[in-house]
């Protein structure tokens, strides 16, 4: 992950350059002719590009456009490729997602160098971010990282792993805009940048198919596939009715079909300890809260662009910026964290059994009415809680932090403010740990297919931080540049306390609520689920041998 982190990242900043660039060159500041003008004329330089409010809203309507056609087809095809992971593997979707960023890489640099002679001029890059779309682009790759973690690791040490991750992830931001700078200082070419990107990202598909393993075992593969098809076979059915009766609605259901993965988001109803029945919607607060929370990404380019205008910082600085930011994420996440998670979590207390022969295992029934409550139900309890509360305190942090970006009065408070910001990078590690636990509490084969988990989350994401962030944000930005350019990070603070808002509201299904959701279905699918059946021979799966 530091590797393809490395890449991507190194390109942040230049890509807020490069819009530049290009739509200077297509609209002068304080000229409306075309971009001949350029030739015949005097060209301006790169500070009167950064400090035309016209350009500055046109590169924030081209950022938001790229940002937003990406993210509505990946919205399509990113839980499409979580689910698939859950069958053919995580490292086909891992190799293929980094596929769909070197090909924009590929698009960025053709464009730089030959916009004139493009259709649409700058406009072409859009292709770029078509294909990456289509090929899940980065919340498919890392809804199948995140499964790759989920297999690998226990439940009480998975939000330690996930933090390691997105620490290791930091680590390659924080390198890589460091040797973008350098790399523009050296050659003095913003777009020497974008090929380094692209040799990283194919080195990154060369070790993914060459060196790193699969983490699925193919039991689990036969097993997912075998749920797979006769969850397929259920909806075509149900399908062919709903054409027969209303073609339109079944048009429309096609059209919105890639939301069909949040439904293992929704509530589930519950009964207390008195019997009665309540719906718990701790699972979709998590996901609005995560949604929210990631949203804040898609502002990055805009404040890019109010440090280029507000302070003059130029490519390079940028680069510089960005690298110290994700160097003390790197720390937090790499160093900090994990030590404190390790001292201040919850041991989960080992379950003692008694001393039977393998026979006697082998002889219990698989039915879960039979199952008992886990001797470490409680503890586990605490794990997650730990989770939770953990993901609060990082909200808190990034809000005092956004806080102090909105009102700096200069770049050293600025960067101050990002720095204090950085800081609460444990809410995504934290967050996903605790989905993912309750998660399994409500669904009988939750850590079974935890890709599905990660592959509805992808779709937050994609919505979060590639379709409504980049619309609000740029909207936001390009009717403010011009009066109030600050508006951006005061939005921002906003959003971060109506994550921690809905975070407040997450309750951690009890002891009682879990066994009974553990003797329910999957949401959307059948009670049918495939049997593994282990002898000398091997591993076969059979579907639909047995019921919850």
């Amino acid at each position: 992950m530091p590797l393809a982190s490395i890449g991507f990242a190194s390109t942040i900043a230049p890509r807020v350059d490069l819009y530049i660039t290009l739509v200077c060159r297509a609209h002068p500041p304080g000229n409306t002719s075309d971009s001949e003008s350029l030739f015949f004329g005097e060209v301006p330089t790169h500070a009167q590009c950064s400090q035309d409010a016209t350009v500055q809203a046109a590169v924030a309507q081209l950022s938001a456009v790229l940002t937003m056609t990406m993210g509505i087809l990946s919205c399509i095809t990113g839980a499409w490729w979580g689910s698939l992971s859950d069958r053919i593997g995580r490292t086909p979707i891992l190799s293929w997602s980094m596929f769909g960023l070197l090909i924009n890489d590929i698009v960025y640099i053709i464009t730089a160098l030959f916009s004139d002679h493009l259709p649409g001029g700058y406009w072409f890059l859009i292709i770029g971010s078509i294909l990456e779309g289509f090929l899940g682009a980065l919340p498919a790759g890392v809804g199948a990282l995140h499964g790759y973690i989920a297999d690998c690791t226990d439940p009480s040490a998975r939000s330690r792993a996930f933090s390691l991750n997105l620490g290791l992830m930091f680590s390659g931001m924080a390198l890589g805009p460091l040797i973008g700078g350098i790399l523009i200082s050296t050659t003095g070419q913003t777009l020497s940048v974008f090929y380094l990107a692209a040799a990283v990202h194919a080195a990154y598909i060369v070790f993914i198919n060459a060196i790193v393993p699969e983490s699925l075992t193919p039991a689990r593969r036969v097993a997912a596939r075998a749920a797979h098809r006769s969850a397929a076979l259920k909806k075509a059915a149900a399908a062919k009715i709903q054409v027969r009766s209303v073609r339109l609605l079944s048009v429309l259901a096609g059209i919105l079909g890639f939301l069909t993965p949040l439904a293992v988001l929704g509530p589930i109803t519950v009964s207390d300890k008195q019997g009665r029945a309540k719906r718990n919607w701790s699972l979709l607060y998590l996901a609005v809260s995560y949604g929210l929370t990631v949203s804040i990404i898609a502002s990055m380019p805009f404040k890019f662009q109010y440090a280029s205008k507000t302070f003059g910082w130029t490519s390079e600085t940028l680069s510089y910026f960005v690298s110290l930011t994700g160097l003390v994420r790197a720390a937090l996440l790499t160093a900090v964290l994990p030590v404190v998670i390790k001292f201040l979590k919850p041991k989960p207390v080992p379950i003692q059994l008694e001393n039977a022969s393998m026979d006697a295992l082998n002889s219990i029934p698989s039915q879960s009415s039979q199952r008992s409550p886990s001797s470490n139900s409680k503890p586990q309890a605490h794990v997650a809680q730990f989770d939770l509360s953990l993901s609060r305190v990082s909200l808190a942090i990034e809000i005092i932090g956004f806080t102090v970006m909105a009102f700096a009065g200069n770049a050293t408070v600025f960067t101050v403010g990002t720095l204090i910001g950085s800081c609460g990078s444990g809410f995504s590690p934290a967050v996903q740990a605790a989905a993912l636990e309750v998660y399994s509490r409500q669904h009988p084969a939750g850590r079974a297919e935890s890709g599905r988990l990660f592959g509805a989350l992808s779709v937050v994401q994609a919505v979060g931080a590639q379709i409504l962030g980049p619309m609000v944000y740029g909207i936001v930005f390009s009717k403010t540049v011009a009066t109030l350019p600050r508006t951006i990070l005061v939005l921002s603070v906003g959003v971060v306390v109506g994550a921690l808002i809905f975070l407040a509201f997450v309750r951690l299904p009890n002891e009682s609520e879990s066994r009974d959701a553990e003797e329910a279905p999957l949401l959307g699918e059948t009670g049918d689920v495939p049997t593994i059946v282990v002898t000398e021979e091997g591993v076969t799966a059979v579907a639909g041998t047995s019921s919850w």
